[in-house]
């Protein structure tokens, strides 16, 4: 999913407007990759308490709490400073897209947060849950191919289909229980 919307822009933007989405896009990304480890670092400890019939539970809320404590502070800076963090990073070249950067911020806390929470369900045996995030990804395409007046069209759309994502992986949530 953090992939998809950069093609698609690619083919339905002109290369100027591709390009100004791809360097929002890794900017935005920041908020992503900044808490993604976290996920990478809970699978084994959830997995290996949860085949020892161990509590994982405060393990995997304490991840929660460290992607939100990455994540929030990154998209609220994009929010109050756009102009100064587009500019420190790649100069004047793609100040035109400063004011959609927090968008990007908040489509990257939901995936972020999407992927700890597969991550979690995956470290207990829940492998089902890879078709929630199947359907999420053919809801972003399908939506972009639809809905794609504006670049900020684009990043709402995966926004949606990432909060969609999130929402339907903490319905299952309690089936877990």
């Amino acid at each position: 999913m953090s992939s998809t919307d950069i093609i698609l822009v690619k083919h339905f933007f002109s290369d100027s407007e591709a390009g100004l989405y791809a360097a929002l896009a890794k900017l935005g990304s920041i908020a992503f990759f900044g808490a993604a480890p976290v996920a990478s670092v809970m699978f084994p400890f959830i997995s290996k308490r949860h085949s020892k019939s161990e509590p994982y539970s405060k393990l995997f809320y304490l991840s929660f709490l460290i992607v939100l404590t990455i994540s929030i502070p990154v998209v609220v800076l994009y929010k109050i400073a756009p102009v100064l963090i587009v500019k420190s990073l790649y100069g004047s070249a793609f100040i035109d897209g400063s004011e959609i950067l927090w968008w990007f911020g908040i489509y990257m806390l939901f995936l972020g947060t999407a992927v700890l929470l597969s991550q979690f369900y995956l470290s207990i045996g829940r492998t089902k849950v890879v078709y929630i995030f199947v359907m999420a990804a053919l809801l972003q395409i399908i939506l972009i191919c639809l809905i794609h007046a504006s670049l900020l069209n684009v990043i709402q759309v995966s926004i949606l289909s990432a909060a969609l994502l999130v929402a339907a992986l903490l319905l299952y949530f309690p089936r877990i229980r």
